[in-house]
């Protein structure tokens, strides 16, 4: 049952956590520093490093902390150390089963995970390896004594922990142990399996979150560095002060919305669409709402269209060569292609009057696709309206606003094609 499972893993990691708050207790100076007699018994674990338990030499104080300003301990133990020892290496642990040598290991105060309380005599000279040897002797004849464990020092009884939160975090110990026990998994005997696939999902599951909050922080600077280079592109077609206050072409361009608006923007205020006839321009407009690719389209054969789509294609051009400037990948030719001309005469035709059968014949592209367009188109014109009354160019707003009139009729407007 990998729900029952799941709970009884979460249980243990509970308990985990709370035992380690009581370590760091018994880690506070004030509680620990008068049991570290010579001879007391000490566990040791440091990361992947498990020392076992040792025997208290000495320790004393190294300066303080970083942050908190509270003093450090060095506790001085004899451990059974892997041999060869290393002059000018620090020792290692010495594999479980293996015979090692004992010697004397400085440890930070804050490596130990348990302290006994049982205490060992201590040679006074401890420099020989026979009266190392001997101690290490005793040492494992403390654990044959104890099979279940070392006895360890009471937090309350032995070391007069009082503390409110200590009292609480004990508590709730008790209460993670009784859950445990009654826990249907708790004499299950393929346990240790079932707990180390546990503990092998959540590893992985911590491991995935990691990766994906790596991968959001790689995004977030990716998008800082954009946003920067997009930021020089506005304020070099000068769409921002260098203070980065939006200026009238920036105010222009927040009105579009349905196409590209640096675009289109450009394309105002360089005078484009001042000399041209409402029908082009929802002709050259429709360049920006029209995105499918159409094979065997015939070719453009009105004049009157072909230089405002060169007009289109050259400011594309130009803004496409100053993001790449402002360190902006973009890829100019796929940038000017974007800008689609097939549909360029059959929305000029219908500006013009045209019925909707007979535009169908001019091109290959579906009829649903033409009205989807047209649609668009109207959208875009609304926003080119509020473009031009932006900048107070009140002919170019009335020759959007005929240009609106023109596309929108007929069937292509009706509220159902069934009607």
């Amino acid at each position: 049952n990998e729900e029952s499972a799941r709970t009884f893993f979460n249980l243990r990691q509970q308990l985990a956590k709370h035992q380690k708050t009581i370590v760091s207790f018994i880690h506070k100076p004030r509680y620990i520093l008068s049991f570290l007699q010579p001879g007391r018994l000490i566990e040791v674990k440091h990361n992947e490093d498990n020392w076992g338990w040792g025997v208290v030499v000495n320790f004393q104080k190294k300066g303080k902390q970083e942050g908190s300003g509270e003093p450090q301990y060095v506790v001085e133990g004899l451990f059974n150390c892997a041999t060869p020892i290393q002059p000018n290496l620090p020792p290692k642990p010495c594999p479980v089963g293996a015979k090692g040598e004992f010697q004397i290991v400085p440890l930070m105060l804050h490596l130990v995970t348990g302290i006994s309380a049982a205490r060992l005599y201590l040679p006074k000279n401890l420099v020989p390896l026979e009266n190392r040897e001997s101690v290490g002797k005793s040492l494992r004849e403390v654990q044959k004594r104890f099979p279940d464990g070392v006895p360890l020092l009471d937090p309350v009884e032995d070391m007069k922990i009082k503390e409110a939160s200590f009292e609480e975090t004990v508590r709730k110990i008790e209460t993670l142990e009784h859950r445990l026990y009654k826990h249907p998994l708790h004499n299950d005997p393929n346990l240790e399996t079932v707990y180390e696939l546990c503990e092998k999902k959540n590893n992985l599951a911590i491991r995935c979150r990691d990766t994906k909050q790596e991968l959001r922080d790689a995004r977030t600077v990716l998008q800082l560095d954009e946003l920067k280079s997009r930021k020089r592109v506005l304020r070099r077609l000068g769409y921002c002060s260098n203070t980065d206050v939006i200026e009238t072409k920036g105010r222009v361009a927040c009105e579009i919305s349905t196409g590209q608006e640096l675009t289109l923007a450009e394309l105002i205020f360089n005078g484009t669409f001042n000399d041209l006839s409402p029908a082009v321009i929802a002709a050259v407009l429709s360049c920006f709402v029209f995105e499918e690719g159409v094979k065997d389209a015939p070719v453009m054969t009105k004049e009157a269209l072909k230089g405002p789509f060169r007009q289109v294609q050259e400011v594309a051009r130009r803004i496409a060569q100053v993001e790449n400037e402002c360190k902006l990948d973009t890829n100019v030719e796929e940038f000017v292609n974007r800008f689609k001309w097939e549909l360029m005469e059959v929305t000029y035709e219908w500006a013009s009057g045209a019925k909707f059968h007979d535009i169908c014949k001019m091109t290959p592209v579906f009829e649903g696709s033409i009205i989807r367009v047209m649609r668009r188109l109207e959208e875009l014109i609304r926003q080119m309206i509020n473009a031009a009354k932006a900048i107070g160019n009140n002919e170019l707003e009335k020759k959007f606003s005929e240009a609106s009139l023109a596309i929108k009729r007929d069937i292509v407007f009706a509220a159902s094609l069934y009607l």
